[in-house]
């Protein structure tokens, strides 16, 4: 939901809180949402060990001056269950005046979450401490109540109206502003910390806390609201993420018998069989989500776990990771492959009509069905002699699909195709130049905006010959069209693009790049693509020409451009872009080979 950013401007939300910034998956910045939404980033890791409490106050600061505003807020994580629920909790509490049950209790009539036991904790002591600083006050006020009846004559001042009073004195302070509350609140929280860090808790206190959340615990498990983000790929058999795993209400409405955590022990996932108790046969996969994790060694035993679980009397089998598309994935088509003789692409076909996996986990080699699940593995040295073979086709097609895989087209080139996350890290290493209207990426070929577009006469001045309007249409696009500029000698295109992730961009491919390469066939012509901020759209169809007519990588022109203009395309638009360069390189693949042929015939 936080990467649409027309599903959010359909909402209304002025205001996004990432809770997840700079991590897997998590693609939002300042320059992601433009100047359309405020951002605030808060880098935090779902684990139990992460103290999140020093974003407490700022993070309910950002809440609070949105919504003064009358702006709409977005908070988000990768889930929407732990980090982002915690944060919107500590806001409630904080500025809200909401003990942590009372928070829990409202977030959970619109929505199922289940913060961490970390940071139940840490809610749990800011609990504490805004209980105690309220019990202050209340004393503290009752103090100058007195003192202002002692002294009638005294009028109220503008020291005396919206009061602080610290808890640790009889002094008082103006609220000037809200910045003010939560850098002394920070301080309480920081000295809570500091003494925490140096007295041992009891074990009589350790058991209390402990008590406490596990009340916690029940309470946001008895929640009635359900999370739509789990399938049934196979009779009896679901795939879904961790949040739909950590609701056993949900799981008992499914009639889950049986779980399947294959993200066991890492980070964001807490479930073990103590977790599920009687309800549930757990087991247990530790698997990284990496292309260098080979998760072949458990193919067998997650099959066997599964193939019993559904020979069971109403036995039904739930299969996730964090995400759910990734690690869950591929135990399943695993098991389809195992137990119910599927060849591997239909295997992978059966998921993904109803559920798209992602993640890579790097080369596999499929073989024939082996009714004893043997591991094949690919002797080290002989890659060259597969390919050429063609016995690695089928591993191909189903890698080049999945657009998070990094993808060798050529055996004899040292070049990648990365897949689509790795393209995304391109643009947040290095340095970037600051966001301006427009500026010129290549010669005679420029990037801008719906500024530049609009001013027709600085368009003269800039020598602009052809102008290629990459948000042509009506809602989020620059109204110009060819007749906008029928007093100039300026030659147009419009593309009615939606600069959204499941958009198909790369049917404009080839008319775009056309377009720019017959305009420039002229060295006195120059070119201006833009959208509306000249960021994604139009930058992702330079990148297309590039590639084209220019044989760059997709990752040489991204470099090339990011160096001249601050862009940042879609995730949508990145894997069409990726498909685009591998199929480039397939084809220049194929030429050499043909020149090849002909060379030795001749």
């Amino acid at each position: 939901m936080s990467h649409d950013k027309f599903g959010l401007w359909q909402l209304g939300v002025t205001h996004v809180l990432n809770a997840s910034h700079g991590k897997l998956c998590c693609k939002g910045t300042d320059d992601f949402y433009g100047t359309t939404v405020k951002y605030y980033g808060v880098p935090a890791n779902d684990l139990p060990t992460f103290d999140l409490t020093p974003f407490f106050y700022p993070a309910a600061e950002f809440i609070h001056q949105a919504l003064a505003t009358e702006g709409k807020l977005l908070v988000h994580c990768a889930v929407g269950v732990s980090r982002s629920a915690a944060l919107v909790l500590a806001y409630l509490m904080i500025h809200h005046q909401m003990s942590l049950l009372s928070a829990i209790q409202h977030v959970q009539k619109k929505r199922w979450i289940f913060p961490n036991r970390g940071f139940l904790r840490q809610l749990i002591s800011l609990d504490q401490t805004l209980q105690k600083g309220k019990l202050s006050i209340s004393n503290q006020a009752n103090q100058c109540i007195l003192t202002l009846d002692n002294h009638t004559s005294t009028k109220p001042t503008e020291n005396t109206r919206g009061l602080y009073l610290d808890p640790g004195t009889c002094s008082c302070l103006s609220l000037s502003s809200p910045t003010q509350v939560w850098q002394k609140g920070a301080e309480q929280t920081q000295a809570g910390r500091e003494s925490q860090q140096t007295h041992i808790m009891s074990s009589h206190k350790q058991s209390q806390e402990l008590g406490r959340i596990k009340q916690l615990e029940t309470i946001l498990d008895s929640c009635t609201l359900e999370l739509t983000a789990v399938d049934e790929v196979w009779p009896g058999l679901y795939i879904g993420n961790v949040a739909v795993a950590q609701n056993k209400n949900a799981l008992c409405k499914l009639g889950i018998t049986h779980v399947l955590n294959a993200a066991h022990s890492k980070q964001g996932s807490i479930g073990d069989q103590r977790f599920y108790g009687d309800t549930c046969v757990y087991f247990g996969i530790p698997a990284e989500d990496s292309e260098n994790f080979d998760l072949s060694q458990y193919f067998k035993p997650a099959a066997e776990f599964i193939h019993a679980a559904l020979k069971a009397k109403d036995g039904k089998v739930l299969v996730h990771c964090i995400m759910g598309m990734s690690r869950s994935a591929s135990l399943v088509v695993a098991y389809l492959m195992l137990h119910q003789q599927l060849r591997p692409g239909a295997g992978a076909q059966l998921t993904q009509t109803i559920r798209l996996p992602t993640e890579s986990h790097g080369p596999v080699v499929h073989s024939e069905h082996r009714p004893h699940g043997h591991k094949h593995t690919c002797p080290e040295g002989q890659a060259d002699q597969l390919y050429k073979s063609g016995i690695m086709t089928c591993v191909n097609k189903s890698r080049y699909r999945n657009p998070y895989a990094a993808v060798r087209v050529d055996p004899n080139s040292d070049y990648i195709t990365p897949g689509t996350l790795d393209l995304e890290q391109l643009f947040w290493s290095g340095s970037a130049p600051d966001y301006t209207h427009v500026d010129e990426v290549w010669p005679n070929i420029y990037i801008g905006d719906e500024k530049t577009a609009l001013e027709v006469e600085a368009l003269r001045e800039m020598g602009i010959t052809h102008v290629l309007n990459a948000a042509e249409g009506k809602f989020n696009n620059v109204l110009t069209g060819a007749s906008y500029y029928s007093d100039s000698d300026i030659q147009y295109l419009g593309v009615e693009a939606d600069d959204k992730p499941t958009f198909n961009m790369s049917q404009y491919f080839c008319s775009s790049t056309l377009f720019i390469h017959e305009a420039l066939r002229s060295p006195h012509h120059k070119v201006l693509v833009h959208c509306v901020m000249g960021r994604s759209r139009s930058a992702t169809l330079v990148l297309a020409y590039l590639m084209s007519k220019h044989n760059l990588t997709v990752v040489d022109a991204i470099e090339h451009v990011r160096q001249r203009r601050c862009i940042l395309p879609n995730h949508g638009f990145l894997k069409q872009l990726r498909a685009l360069d591998i199929t480039l390189q397939e084809e220049r693949l194929q030429l050499n080979s043909c020149k090849v042929n002909e060379d030795q015939q001749t």
